[in-house]
């Protein structure tokens, strides 16, 4: 973000320490596996100067990583003394995009702005998932196609989200901010909880061994069954989150705070995407969890959840106060005549843009319904065919056969004093049988 071009990297002072910061960084990382791995089973064998022999080092790299870092805040980046910027670049980080005009808005298509966080993010996603797939499939495990096209698709629409015109003129339109919202927190989400991510990870991570460490398998299995999971992840609390995040960003302060800063911004994008990840997890996911809602209920969630987000749609649409004013004051923006005209194209979006992810969404719930009652009827079948063994319908027809078998059963003797008459039962109003004396 800071470096005019790759070249200056490897050119400047201000690239040399960043090289050399990433070393430290790594390296950090590499002391870290070998604490896991060595450091780890030698306390265990009673070997303390293992640990503090390592940790000395550990300590002197990072005391040196940290100046690094402080030399790095120091250092002016190339370019830096040149030609005073506007404030909409200081403000942005880029300069001010052209007008988007009438359709097709080519801008959007045209002007891309490369984000480290969601490009780096996004191609370690998408090779840990297909290095994954690749060790399931050297086993000779099957795993489906369509989880990983949906998981690399859902990875696809969340860089053209925040890496195209979408990217850039969300920070400078109302109306393409909320566009990228609904994308990052209704459809990108929607495609990855399709992809089961973790179940991926739990069938290609390799166990620990018993009496060892926690590995990251172990860690997973802990995490998705952990109690703050447990109580994120009931339906109420998922719909909750999903929907007061946009009143809770939008109608108070904090969107004008968090635009005003590149982090800010980022942390924004980052909070749309987990709780959709969340909602949608809880809805649709494949992957396992503390609790797993019936198939009612969750559309019961969806039909209770989708109105909040109309009424969120309709009060940006019918509101007369400016969202965000502070910020779009301090742009200039000579092209935007009238800011309640986008602020209004906005809650339009939001609208018509939600709609089509909660059908998605009804839809593969649906048929995953169905999926399950396929799969239920199979095993019924099946244990129907090895003689009815835990079949639920031949289980009562069993215990309607004992019933009729006891009801027919005589009745047992019953020991009298003497010279007493014996209680005498009645079985019903056609038994004529002489009855027997004790």
């Amino acid at each position: 973000m800071r470096l005019p071009s790759l070249t200056d990297v490897f050119s400047s002072r201000y690239g040399a320490m960043i090289l050399l910061k990433t070393v430290a960084l790594a390296a950090l990382g590499g002391i870290g596996l070998w604490h896991r791995r060595r450091t780890l089973p030698a306390l265990q064998g009673g070997r303390r100067w293992a640990f503090v022999r390592l940790a000395a080092g550990e300590l002197l790299l990072m005391a040196a990583a940290m100046g690094l870092a402080v030399g790095l805040s120091r250092t002016p980046a190339p370019g830096a003394d040149g030609a005073s910027l506007s404030p909409s670049e200081e403000l942005l980080g880029f300069p001010m995009p052209p007008p988007l005009g009438n359709f097709p808005w080519t801008p959007l298509f045209t002007q891309w702005h490369f984000d480290p966080l969601f490009a780096f993010g996004t191609a370690a996603a998408a090779l840990l998932y297909l290095a994954g797939v690749r060790k399931l499939r050297a086993r000779g495990d099957r795993w489906p196609v369509g989880r990983t096209v949906a998981w690399l698709l859902g990875l696809v629409v969340a860089v053209v989200a925040t890496m195209s015109g979408l990217g850039v003129y969300g920070k400078v339109l109302f109306s393409v901010h909320m566009g990228q919202h609904m994308i990052l927190a209704m459809t990108v989400p929607l495609l990855l909880v399709l992809g089961a991510p973790a179940t991926l990870a739990l069938r290609a991570l390799p166990a620990v061994p018993k009496g060892e460490p926690d590995g990251p398998r172990e860690m997973l299995l802990k995490l998705l069954h952990s109690r703050y999971v447990k109580v994120i992840s009931h339906p109420v609390v998922a719909s909750v989150l999903f929907i007061s995040s946009a009143f809770a960003v939008y109608y108070t302060s904090l969107f004008e705070t968090l635009m005003r800063s590149h982090l800010g911004h980022m942390f924004m994008l980052v909070h749309f995407l987990a709780v959709g990840l969340l909602f949608f997890w809880v809805i649709i996911g494949i992957d396992p969890g503390p609790r797993r809602p019936p198939y009612l209920g969750k559309l019961f969630v969806i039909v209770l959840t989708m109105p909040f987000h109309s009424w969120f749609s309709i009060s940006l649409m019918s509101s007369t106060a400016l969202i965000g004013e502070g910020w779009w004051s301090m742009l200039d923006r000579p092209w935007v005549e009238y800011p309640m005209d986008d602020q209004y194209n906005a809650g339009a979006i939001a609208w018509a843009t939600g709609d089509i992810p909660v059908l998605i969404t009804t839809i593969v719930l649906a048929v995953q319904w169905v999926r399950s009652d396929g799969r239920e009827a199979r095993r019924v079948d099946r244990q129907i065919d090895r003689g009815g063994a835990g079949d639920p319908l031949a289980a009562y027809n069993a215990y309607l056969a004992g019933l009729r078998a006891r009801d027919h059963r005589p009745a047992p003797a019953v020991p009298t004093s003497r010279g007493a008459r014996p209680p005498t039962t009645t079985t019903g109003p056609a038994d004529t049988a002489p009855r027997e004396e004790s």
